[in-house]
């Protein structure tokens, strides 16, 4: 997924290891690798709050603005001009770490996400994080920006997916120690088509703005999928592709919690996505997350840590 700026998105529910970390085993560092739904691209914006829309020449927020920079974006290829689409102290890594650090115990955030990254650039993060033998929580929410237009089959993208996020991850377990990586699944990104096909956010006497604009004008993260969720065909293509690499993120915990050289744990967080999404959860591009998504995702993250109870 790409980038964002005051948004948040996806729902809750259930992580697999880490939980009473909290209250018994706390955390010195939090670091998080991924994308532009980790990095908080768009996470200051709102479908249901949505920024006025005036001059481009605004120094602060605006419809207008967004649409000039990220035309200009894709004219370019400029990515000086999504910086400041960026609200990292809105994304989730940071809200958890307010969650769960006490008045007695501060909590370190590394968020090494980028907008844009792919599998292929998760081995780039780890290796470019800072030197950290403290007690961790790293999580590892990846994989979205592979879906576009791949013309690999679901096992074969499987297969990819694998090898290049078993060597990040091995290279995670060699640098540190008594932690705990949790790989956060992939979201069906069919049920954001279907929950925001056609919601207008936007509606004044000089224009009107819907969820399919946002997709084709307002920095769309990947064109392809309109056209396809209009011809009844992105579920077909999403499903079989998300439920494949999710399956290998079990694999790979498994895996790496057998042969950790640094007794560190790794685990999945399942059931992320079993509650219904709500319109407030996204960004003006109806694609990343707002604040109240980073919000939910990781007060989410905590409750269902707390409930599996944890290696920390």
């Amino acid at each position: 997924m790409r980038i964002c700026r005051l948004g948040w998105l996806f729902a809750t529910v259930s992580f697999f290891t880490l939980g009473n970390s909290i209250a018994v085993g706390h955390p010195n560092v939090i670091e998080a690798y991924g994308d532009s739904l980790t990095a908080g691209f768009l996470s200051g914006t709102s479908l249901t709050a949505p920024p006025p829309n005036r001059g481009v020449t605004a120094d602060d927020l605006s419809i207008s603005k967004l649409l000039h920079d990220m035309l200009l974006y894709r004219i370019t290829g400029d990515t000086s001009l999504l910086v400041p689409e960026h609200w990292p102290q809105l994304a989730w890594p940071q809200v958890l770490s307010e969650l769960e650090q006490t008045s007695s115990h501060a909590i370190s955030v590394h968020n090494e996400a980028i907008s844009g990254a792919e599998i292929k650039d998760l081995m780039g993060q780890v290796q470019g994080a800072p030197v950290n033998r403290r007690k961790t929580q790293a999580f590892f929410y990846i994989g979205h920006n592979d879906l576009c237009n791949t013309s690999m089959t679901p096992d074969e993208q499987a297969q990819s997916y694998y090898e290049q996020y078993a060597a990040a991850l091995q290279y995670w377990d060699q640098n540190h120690q008594n932690s705990e990586a949790i790989l956060v699944p992939l979201l069906d990104l069919s049920r954001v088509f279907t929950l925001l096909d056609g919601y207008v956010w936007y509606k004044g006497p000089e224009a009107t703005y819907d969820c399919d604009f946002s997709w084709t004008r307002l920095f769309p993260y990947c064109p392809s999928y309109l056209p396809m969720y209009k011809k009844g065909e992105l579920p077909g293509y999403v499903q079989p592709r998300v439920e494949a690499m999710n399956q290998e993120l079990h694999t790979l915990a498994e895996q790496m919690e057998e042969k950790s050289t640094g007794s560190n744990h790794f685990s999945v967080l399942d059931h992320v996505y079993d509650q219904q999404f709500s319109p407030d959860y996204f960004a003006v591009d109806c694609y990343h997350l707002s604040a109240v998504g980073q919000q939910t995702i990781a007060t989410t993250f905590k409750t269902l840590l707390d409930a599996q109870g944890g290696h920390l």
